[in-house]
């Protein structure tokens, strides 16, 4: 029964995935899947995450055993599916990420793991966020907070000067959107080891 289940629970999925424009993936391997850039009717979207996490549970593909330390990820971005998408994928490779929707909750959460002695092991800002604080202004308040701090930048505009020159605005890196996960985890580990 619980094969039908899932094998009924793995066909929504496909048939969901087809609605969507998935950025990184194939039908056949959803776990490759990074980021979802829309959704054509409200709630898809949580269905799809939904599903998508109840079939990792039964198949045992939940990462990380009890114990093991998993660098932990401050990941922002105004687009809550791609933070929903992108944070299940990175937790399911072994990191422990916590989702930030605007600069504002990324400083708070920021200066919190600070000061609990928790600190980040990378942040991931998205640079550009319309109706909240963007990356460049909260990466400026992070980084008077803890000059050390490890900063990846994220936009889809990669004509924008904070992509071109990221360094100049305090980040040690950028990723054009849209990426892979295998992309986004080769530069985590780039620069966490």
């Amino acid at each position: 029964m619980l094969t039908l289940a899932l094998h009924n629970y793995r066909n929504h999925i496909l048939r969901a995935s087809r609605r969507f424009r998935f950025i990184s993936g194939t039908d056949n391997h959803l776990e490759n899947v990074l980021a979802i850039s829309g959704e054509t009717r409200p709630g898809h979207r949580n269905i799809y995450l939904e599903l998508r996490r109840l079939l990792d549970v039964a198949n045992g593909s939940i990462a990380s055993p009890h114990g093991q330390l998993r660098p932990k990820i401050l990941l922002m971005d105004d687009e809550e599916s791609i933070l929903d998408v992108t944070r299940l994928l990175l937790e399911k490779r072994g990191f422990n990420v916590v989702p930030a929707r605007d600069g504002y909750e990324a400083v708070d959460r920021y200066i919190e793991a600070l000061e609990k002695g928790e600190p980040f092991a990378i942040v991931i800002m998205d640079l550009s966020v319309p109706q909240g604080m963007g990356g460049l202004e909260a990466i400026g308040l992070i980084r008077a907070r803890n000059p050390d701090v490890k900063a990846i930048v994220s936009s889809g505009y990669a004509e924008e000067a904070a992509m071109a020159d990221y360094g100049s605005f305090g980040f040690i890196d950028m990723i054009a959107k849209p990426y892979s996960v295998r992309d986004l985890v080769a530069l985590i580990k780039k620069h966490i080891g």
